[in-house]
């Protein structure tokens, strides 16, 4: 009786131990950045003045790869950029066309709390262009 009693103890112990572990979730790289942004920049296209713009974009996770995003232009301004996250900044996905024929060559941001700043450089007609800008999300 003894024994039967402690067996079904240590079953118990056993049981309760094994239920008692969680499985450890890794968290998305990219789940910080996900978000509607808005804010303002520059566009400089070379040897020209800075032209000074209002931005807003989406950004939403790429649904094959948990370190991927999507930067999405609003209606007015259409456009989707795709990009990789590693720790709190991201790479453009180089030579992708952005708006009216720009092809931005490459490009990163660093997100800092809700605010992220960015800088690509591409080219347009044959000229390069800056663009820089920082947002919040």
């Amino acid at each position: 009786m003894k024994k039967t009693i402690f067996f079904c103890f240590v079953a118990t112990l056993f049981i309760a131990g094994i239920s008692s572990c969680s499985k450890t979730s890794t968290p998305n790289p990219n789940a910080q950045f996900l978000g509607t942004y808005v804010g303002a920049g520059t566009f400089t296209i070379a040897g020209g003045s800075p032209y000074a713009y209002n931005d807003t974009f989406i950004i939403t996770a790429t649904p094959s790869n948990s370190s991927g995003i999507i930067i999405s232009g609003t209606s007015s301004n259409s456009y989707y950029l795709s990009a990789t996250v590693s720790g709190n900044s991201y790479t453009l996905t180089p030579n992708q066309s952005y708006l009216n024929g720009l092809t931005i060559s490459s490009g990163s941001g660093t997100l800092s709390g809700n605010s992220l700043s960015y800088n690509y450089i591409g080219i347009t007609s044959g000229s390069a262009f800056a663009l820089v800008a920082t947002d919040t999300k």
